[in-house]
């Protein structure tokens, strides 16, 4: 075999291997970088408020940012302050009362003489374990994810300086692009996202509340918590209240499942398409495939942030492949 050939043939296998271990890499520290993925959404968010902000003081983003950054935990300590024992006492109490209107739920559907549900009685010594590594896994990757937010929100520019950098200088430009399109969208979505996840709190709350289901206004912090998860965020939300609704009587069940059934249409028909008109819009049939593949392959972190890594990628494939214009 010729010089030549055997160093093509060692380039190609070089490459090959390369990639190979980039996907590896990337398979092993997927979750890491969901979670990274997470910090930067919650750096957009930031910035949404931090950067018209800092045009109107004239300051300095990292400035705008620590502004923001000390508004939004001043809202928190005074909402806690009027509203933090009620809140804490209400999901206390609903840590209760979900195993027995769940018991309830098998007592209706069980046979007569089987042994009722006994919500203790699942509970275990290795499951309790488990459930602590959980919440101690859980509260490292919520300081990580806030970690990186804040960092990224106080000087973006610097990192995107220097993700550019490790770029070859000929794709610099069209990185360039690509970052500032994936941008653009996600803060479109992340827009719209709020305003829908403040309105179903709200509503949810306020409708469970008029027709008598116990702890409304926890159920509404949930319901809109779980409306940044697409498609199954509503349904998920949906499963307490309405467990709740039947520990009071049945017709307040019905009562409860009206009321989820309602906003979600008004949410669907009513508040989407107005916010669609500032914001980018993700096609449900994308988000659901979106939530299966990234849930699948990242765990909790991948169906969490899987609808805005989705806007992500949608918005690239728009502008670089749909509009005809490459990457090269």
């Amino acid at each position: 075999m010729p010089d030549v050939s055997r160093n093509e043939f060692t380039h190609r296998a070089f490459i090959v291997a390369a990639i190979a271990a980039a996907l590896f890499i990337l398979w092993h520290l997927g979750s890491i970088l969901m979670l990274t993925f997470g910090g930067v959404v919650i750096a957009v968010v930031i910035r949404l408020a931090a950067d018209p902000l800092a045009h109107l003081l004239n300051v300095r983003e990292r400035w705008a940012s620590v502004i923001v950054l000390l508004v939004i935990f001043s809202l928190l300590a005074v909402a806690t302050y009027f509203f933090g024992n009620k809140v804490v006492s209400q999901f206390g109490e609903l840590k209760q009362r979900l195993p027995q209107a769940f018991g309830q739920i098998m007592g209706y559907f069980g046979a007569g003489g089987e042994e009722p549900f006994e919500p203790e009685k699942v509970l275990s010594a290795s499951r309790l374990i488990t459930a602590a590594s959980s919440t101690y896994t859980f509260a490292v990757d919520f300081i990580l994810v806030l970690l990186v937010a804040v960092y990224l929100s106080f000087n973006p520019s610097l990192y995107r300086r220097g993700f550019l950098n490790l770029v070859p200088p000929k794709y610099r430009d069209q990185s360039c692009i690509a970052m500032s399109t994936a941008g653009e969208g996600l803060r479109g979505w992340l827009q719209g996202q709020l305003v829908s996840m403040a309105t179903v709190g709200v509503l949810t709350g306020l409708g469970l509340w008029l027709v008598g289901v116990p702890l409304a206004l926890s159920l509404g912090l949930i319901a809109g918590l779980l409306e940044f998860i697409p498609i199954i965020g509503p349904f998920l939300a949906a499963i307490p209240g309405i467990l709740l609704a039947l520990t009071v009587n049945p017709t307040a069940a019905v009562y409860a499942a009206v009321v989820y059934f309602a906003v979600q249409q008004l949410e669907t028909n009513l508040i989407t398409p107005l916010a669609q008109r500032w914001a980018v819009s993700l096609p449900p049939a994308l988000g659901l495939v979106g939530l299966v593949i990234f849930g699948s392959l990242f765990g909790l972190p991948g169906l969490l942030f899987a609808a805005p890594l989705t806007v992500v990628l949608m918005v690239l494939v728009q502008r670089f492949y749909m509009s005809k214009q490459p990457l090269e």
